[in-house]
């Protein structure tokens, strides 16, 4: 199959409205012109300004632009400007629509491409008798489906995208018949997967753009029609670039089965070896932004990343099982199944030991030495391995033996009609994971590929100093990549050296966060014992007619040992009677006294209160309060320490075909429990530190499953043979209907509104639960409204704005330092919100499906199926979950509080002034969604903006086979 897609295959831009094809000098400087006019009238025909009459406007900016000083264009932003791709276009196109207005919420460059899908399959089965007892089975499946996108994450032409996927799969099964009591079965089976995605750069070179390895980086090119809107990427801008995976596996199992008297015995054992390959060339990649055209025009560069090494890995894991099993038939109503299985499931290891780990136990360290980083190496690293490490490093037990039991009673009194069922088991899965290996934040390095691009053996550097597209990292030194993980500790920073960095005034000074960056890392705990769920069970099946069936039943399992990423390093309470790494307080917000200002440079700066001095990168004193300084807070090891459990009353009435009708009604009742739902990028939870609080439902959990299904075929009315037969025999209508209970979800809040005392204004590992003023009362939080409307005004949510809680603590709580004389006070911490996962749970879900279907013959060879379908009927609309996720916490919190544009107050620096925190910074920093005199809010915190499954659709088809 080949698929041209040109719908899919667009991008829209806004570039200034004088970017023209001349791109000489002048002609770049119209371009500069341009944007000067869309800035100074946006400020009045943006968003929530007066409207004013545009072209008005613009004629009268326009005099005025083209009076101000002509600016000079840097050689490398010409180059990048006059960049042409090999079909004769720019790079970054000219302008197509030269209406102003629609710079402002609209585009005004429409490009478009085609994007390409192919699949190839082939599938080839062959049988052979060996002989009367002996029969052997080959299998093979082949697929291959490359596509290719000209517009993913690059907006601009010139750098197309292209997925290559595609799989193997061969088996050879052979079965022999040894007696009439013993049969022997033995199976191999060969899978092989890829998935790769690469960009396929047009433009030769890198335009001078210098970057170490002399690569076209992505770029960011920010607000390039005015001075808030019009960014666009070109180029590899992303995190995950020219990365995917190759994954063999080799399968083979073996079974004998074996019939004496009353026992059906059954025994074998099976073995599976993984190679699972990442390919990542993102090392040698870049990513440079600038903030505005006038930067752009400028050369100058705002931010920059560099990452440098291998980030290829190569993991292999070994996986065996065994079982034996005997189903004894002590009645002929009666039969017992018993077996008991072994589990070994083999932790990945790497083919050149570069696999990585953390042993707090090792860890030691001064405050102006890091003696022991408690980094572990595979065994097989020839480089540098740790003494007494395997190749996986793990020493917690990867295996597990899984005894099962089950029944089956037909009770002679009930005729046969009655059958009573059950039986309980354990069953143990895979713990490691490939994901499980990397810091599981968001951002650059994190998610499924972020371990292969975390140190040692790579290094993500960013730019420091003055940044030109000449030199984009500035003064940043990029170290010579290595395969040797020697050098692990000199990663880590000391106490000592937070301490001379990160103190306010020379935050404020450097304009930016501290200096001293924290080791994020992510792994998977070496002492992890493999998870396991107990699963159990009892049925009553009852058949009070011959095409009537009755089922109710009682099934759940417990689970333990499931896998959760959890900071490890997460900041403990110092308090002068229990003193953390020499810190006798605890605060993730720096305090600025806007009273006791100091000039630097041009600007104004202020010294922090007595008792705060430090503002370290993850906020306040947070970094000095780990357990192991010189590792982020945010640092992972996904531990198998969860526990979940689920029961289920499940009941069903089943018509069998009779009568032209056939029907199943079921309805089930469930609850489904754990401390985190799924493997993402974030904990979703209150305090990890104290996992159970977390415990509540299931983020799938669903109380009430009601479903009821039919078919109904009409009857004949004339003879089928006939003409008139052949139209009006043979209708069926079926139908299935659906309604649930919506799914639980929580209230988040990942701005410094929760947990800031921990994580400071922006925990990366974790979603913080932000609670509700009467959390025992979830329905207290409710407006009524589904969430999914709006008036004028704003949005109907479905969470009362006003019953918002923020955790706060108050000065002199958990190590927070008391008032001082003449010193603002430090009211502006939070703690986290135990209690309060899942408390809410969105409206019920319903939806019915209607078929109609008309088969026809025609002589022997034709065959046709037409069929009239109708998919949620009724147009009933299911919600998804509100927007959850408050933003109470005002993540920049400079420029926001008690600064103007004159003073330096960084990212975690709230400045106050004495007598006035709880009445003006408290609430500039932490702002709850106001509601509007209809109730709604301008936010869209508690809004609908998703439904579950689609809106009424009708198809009809025709099939026909000869």
């Amino acid at each position: 199959m080949h698929d041209s897609d040109q719908f899919k295959g667009f991008s829209t831009l806004t570039v200034p409205v004088g970017l023209t094809d001349d791109r000489s000098t002048g002609g770049l400087l119209n371009s500069l012109t341009s944007y000067n006019v869309a800035t100074a009238c946006n400020a009045n025909y943006g968003a929530g300004k007066p409207y004013v009459d545009l072209p008005t406007c613009w004629a009268a900016q326009q005099g005025l632009a083209s009076n101000q000083g002509k600016a000079t264009i840097d050689p490398v932003a010409a180059n990048l400007l006059n960049a042409k791709l090999p079909n004769g276009k720019f790079l970054i196109p000219s302008v197509q629509n030269t209406d102003p207005s629609q710079l402002f919420g609209g585009s005004n460059v429409f490009l478009s491409g085609s994007s390409l899908f192919t699949t190839n399959m082939a599938v080839g089965d062959l049988d052979y008798d060996i002989n009367q007892n002996d029969r052997l089975s080959a299998k093979y499946f082949f697929q291959h489906a490359p596509n290719a996108s000209p517009f993913t994450i690059s907006k601009t032409g010139g750098f197309p995208e292209v997925e290559d996927s595609g799989a193997h799969v061969a088996s050879l099964s052979n079965s022999i018949t040894l007696g009439p009591r013993m049969n022997w079965r033995q199976l191999f089976g060969y899978s092989r997967q890829k998935v790769y995605t690469a960009f396929e750069p047009q433009i030769p070179g890198n335009l001078g753009i210098g970057l170490p390895s002399g690569t076209f980086p992505g770029l960011s090119l920010g607000n390039l029609a005015y001075n808030s809107g019009g960014s666009i990427t070109t180029g590899p801008y992303s995190a995950f670039v020219d990365d995917g995976y190759f994954q063999n596996r080799w399968n083979p199992s073996t079974t004998l089965f074996y019939s004496v008297g009353k026992h059906s015995l059954s025994f074998g054992a099976t073995y599976s070896y993984t190679q699972l390959n990442v390919r990542n060339l993102r090392g040698g990649q870049g990513e440079v932004s600038t903030t505005n055209l006038p930067s752009l025009l400028a050369g100058t560069v705002s931010s920059s990343n560099f990452l440098v090494g291998d980030a290829n890995r190569y993991y292999r894991t070994n996986e065996v099982g065994s079982f034996a099993q005997d189903k004894w038939q002590i009645l002929p109503n009666l039969s017992i199944t018993a077996g008991i299985r072994y589990d070994y499931n083999g932790p990945f290891s790497e083919k050149y030991g570069n696999i990585f780990n953390f042993d707090p136990k090792l860890y030691s360290a001064t405050a102006s030495t890091v003696t022991n980083d408690g980094f572990v190496v595979a065994g097989n690293n020839k480089f540098f391995p740790t003494a007494g490490a395997g190749n996986s490093t793990m020493t917690g037990r990867q295996w597990g033996i899984g005894p099962r039991v089950g029944f089956a009673l037909s009770p002679t009194r009930f005729n046969n009609k009655v059958v009573f069922s059950g039986g309980t088991g354990f069953y143990y899965d895979r713990g490691e994971l490939f994901s499980y290996l990397s810091q599981p934040a968001g951002g650059t390095t994190g998610g499924p590929f972020g371990v292969t691009e975390a140190p040692p053996l790579v290094d993500y550097v960013t730019g420091a100093g003055t940044r030109t597209l000449e030199n984009p990292l500035g003064s940043t030194v990029v170290p010579i990549p290595s395969s040797n993980p020697h050098d692990f500790t000199q990663k880590l920073p000391t106490a000592n050296q937070i301490r001379a960095t990160c103190t306010a005034v020379a935050i404020e000074t450097a304009t930016g966060d501290c200096g001293v960056t924290p080791l994020n890392f992510g792994a998977y705990n070496r002492t992890n014992k493999l998870p396991y769920s107990i699963n159990y069970g009892l049925n009553v099946q009852w058949q009070p007619a011959n095409d009537t069936a009755v089922t109710v039943g009682f099934v759940g399992n417990v689970g333990r040992h499931g896998v959760i990423g959890l900071p490890f390093n997460e900041p403990g309470v110092a308090t002068p009677s229990n003193p953390i790494n020499g810190e006798t307080s605890s605060y993730g917000y720096q305090v600025l006294n806007q009273n006791s200002p100091v000039k630097c440079g041009t600007k104004t700066c202020y010294n922090s209160i007595s008792t705060e001095p430090y503002n370290t990168y993850s906020g306040g004193n947070v970094d000095l309060r780990v357990p192991y300084v010189g590792y982020s807070p945010n640092a992972a090891l996904f531990t198998a320490s969860g526990v979940s459990s689920y029961n289920a009353l499940q009941t069903q009435l089943e018509k069998r075909m009779s009568h032209h009708v056939q029907a199943t009604v079921a309805y089930t009742w469930s609850h489904a429990l754990d401390e985190q739902s799924d493997l993402g990028l974030f904990f979703t939870g209150d305090n990890p530190n104290h996992l159970r609080d977390s415990y509540a439902s299931a983020d799938f959990d669903r109380t009430h499953v009601l479903t009821s299904a039919f078919v109904f075929t009409l009857p004949d009315v004339v003879r089928q043979a006939s003409l008139l037969g052949k139209f009006v025999d043979g209708w069926q209508m079926s139908g299935i209907a659906l309604g649930e209970s919506g799914q639980p979800f929580s209230l988040y809040e990942y701005n410094g509104a929760v947990g800031s005392l921990f994580f400071g204004n922006y925990p990366t590992l974790m979603n913080p639960v932000l609670g509700i003023k009467d959390g025992s009362h979830p329905k207290s939080a409710l407006t009524g409204h589904a969430g999914a409307f709006r008036t004028a005004a704003g949005y109907l949510g479905a969470i009362d704005v006003n019953q918002l809680q923020v955790p706060s603590l108050q000065p002199g709580q958990k190590g927070i330092p008391a008032c001082a004389a003449n010193e603002p006070c430090d009211y502006f911490e939070t703690d986290f919100t135990p209690g309060q996962r899942n408390i809410f749970r969105q409206s019920f879900q319903k939806r019915a499906d209607v078929s109609i279907s008309k088969s026809l013959r025609v002589g022997e060879r034709v065959a046709a199926l037409y069929s009239f379908n109708v998919f949620n009927l009724t147009n009933t609309p299911s919600f998804d979950v509100p927007s959850n996720s408050a933003s109470v916490g005002q993540s920049k919190v400079q420029g926001l509080i008690g600064t103007t544009a004159n003073t330096t107050a960084q990212y975690g620096q709230v400045v106050a002034s004495a007598g006035t925190e709880q009445s003006v910074t408290v609430p500039s920093l932490y702002k709850i969604p106001t509601k509007n005199s209809d109730g709604s809010t301008a936010s869209t915190f508690g809004a609908v903006r998703n439904t579950v499954g689609g809106s009424r659709a009708i198809e009809m088809s025709l099939h026909i086979n000869f």
